[in-house]
């Protein structure tokens, strides 16, 4: 290796010349020279040099007495002492104040050359040792430290993914988010994407003014850039300058804010800052808050699940209790209207519908006849029939299916007469058959679902209520026909009985008018 600085303190202006301007600087190395042991000192301190051939013999001090000054100062810098010839004794000496070598004068230049080097090659070995010391050293206590942080990581990850409500789990990770940046304020905004704006749903730790910060967009707030960028946001306002602006009127010193990502989405925003001026976060720290942030997102989205799967059992559960309730209802009456009440009285709330109707087959003329309906439109609907085929209603009737319709008005078959006459307006129509051993006695249809358009679940519901209802009214009409008969049994037994009582009566007349002589003597001789 070359171009290292070597100071020559010698006292011999020939020696001293040849060494810093021909010899030295031939073999690429930087030179200053000096005569004088306190301007040796002072170059030492102010140069920095590579080594020092030092002569034994200076003007105003030797060189063991600036080898002792060396080690008093506590510089480590190579020495190559310059002795005389029979002062070798001298260099046990040297060696033991800190020269790491010596040359016996006068000496070859060669030997000079292959001294230094070797000097300098063992001062490079060990001064990559210390830096490598020191290097494993820094990589220990940085490992130790991560693993610190990866184990509060772990801890609040742990707390955060086992908490199923999401409420608790926005306050969790706002809670570890201060932990791990050691930050002032925390906050953590959800993404609404049909309006591309970002709601705080959970801070700690902030002031009036930001507490109002409810609401900001994510595509032109200063936080929404982790959200467009999809990667952590590291800020610091520098000294003197203007500080960080939220949203108008919500200022801060530092901000570090992390996108929430599920599935390569962004979801929100998870953010940090420091109100104080010099606490500025680390890349580290951006780190570690992402990292909770990954967490985060994975145990937002397991407590929206488990929210809407819990709402979805309470629905569920409500509308096998309606069912059953309707069932009850219905199997427990053999009154037609009483059915029919049963059913208006739920169906709406069931299905979140704007309305629905019943209809009846009349077998003999092949007719569907609107029998009940809930939409307010029921006497005006009383009495309309649909030819079999006829409309969604008379198609389902017809081939035993039920059918979806979302679209009322793009579709064929719909007959839009009915809205004409009543003044409603049908979007759209879900329709199922009610069914007897495979015999279709009528269907059920609902129309325009409110919270959006209907579904497999909403047929198989549908059908769930029909099933009841098809067995219902076909016990109410076998009831009514058996006691319309029994009533035409009756009357005719009472008509023939007043018929056989009509003829004894006029007998019975006559027998007692001839016994009480009446009509004359019986005795036809008289």
């Amino acid at each position: 290796m070359s171009n290292e600085l070597i100071l020559i303190v010698e006292d011999s202006d020939q020696l001293r010349d040849f060494l810093s301007r021909e010899a030295l600087p031939l073999y690429g190395y930087r030179t200053l020279a000096t005569d004088r042991g306190s301007v040796a000192l002072r170059l030492i301190a102010e140069q920095n040099p590579d080594l020092v051939l030092l002569d034994l013999q200076l003007p105003d001090m030797n060189g063991l007495d600036i080898l002792r000054e060396l080690g008093q100062q506590g510089r480590d810098v190579p020495v190559v002492l310059m002795t005389a010839h029979g002062s070798e004794s001298i260099a046990a000496e040297a060696f033991r104040l800190g020269a790491r070598d010596y040359l016996i004068k006068p000496f070859d230049t060669q030997v000079a050359q292959v001294t230094i080097d070797r000097v300098l090659a063992q001062v490079r070995l060990e001064r990559d040792k210390e830096r490598l010391t020191r290097e494993l050293e820094q990589a220990r206590r940085d490992l130790e430290q991560r693993l610190r942080e990866l184990n509060v990581l772990l801890g609040i990850s742990k707390s955060v993914t086992s908490q199923l409500h999401l409420d608790k789990v926005l306050d969790r990770v706002v809670e570890g988010a201060l932990f791990i940046t050691r930050a002032e304020e925390g906050m953590l905004w959800l993404r609404q994407p049909e309006s591309d704006t970002l709601h705080l749903q959970a801070a700690r730790g902030l002031d009036e003014r930001q507490g109002r910060v409810q609401s900001l967009d994510a595509g032109q707030s200063i936080v929404g850039r982790a959200l467009r960028g999809n990667q952590p946001l590291r800020l610091a306002a520098e000294a003197g300058g203007p500080p960080i602006e939220i949203r108008q009127g919500c200022t801060v010193a530092a901000l570090l804010a992390v996108p929430l990502l599920y599935k390569g989405q962004s979801t929100g925003i998870l953010a940090v800052a420091n109100r104080a001026p010099g606490r500025a976060f680390t890349a580290n720290d951006a780190t570690m808050l992402q990292a909770l942030a990954d967490y985060a997102s994975i145990a937002i989205e397991n407590a929206r699940a488990y929210r809407a799967t819990d709402e979805a059992l309470a629905q569920r559960i409500e509308e096998v209790t309606d069912l059953y309730e309707i069932t009850r209802t219905m199997v427990s009456t053999l009154d037609q209207d009483q059915i029919f009440d049963a059913v208006t009285a739920k169906i709406g709330d069931m299905f979140h519908v704007e309305a629905g109707s019943l209809l009846l087959l009349d077998e003999e003329a092949q007719e569907l006849e609107f029998v009940t309906s809930w939409m307010g439109e029921e006497e005006s609907l009383r009495g309309v029939r649909l030819k079999l085929g006829q409309g969604i209603a008379g198609q389902v009737a017809l081939s035993h299916q039920p059918m979806v319709v979302n679209r009322a008005y793009e579709e064929d078959q719909f007959f839009s007469e009915v809205d004409a006459q009543t003044g409603f307006v049908t979007r759209s129509i879900l329709c199922v058959p009610l069914l007897v051993q495979d015999r279709c006695t009528g269907v059920m249809e609902l129309l325009n679902k409110q919270d959006g358009p209907f579904t497999q679940d909403d047929v198989e519901r549908l059908q769930d209520v029909a099933r009841p209802l098809a067995i219902a009214l076909e016990n109410a009409r076998l009831y009514r026909e058996a006691r319309e008969m029994h009533l035409a049994q009756s009357r005719f037994v009472q008509a023939v009985a007043q018929e056989l009582r009509s003829p004894l009566t006029a007998i019975k007349g006559y027998s007692s008018m001839l016994l009480s002589g009446a009509m004359g003597p019986l005795d036809p001789g008289a």
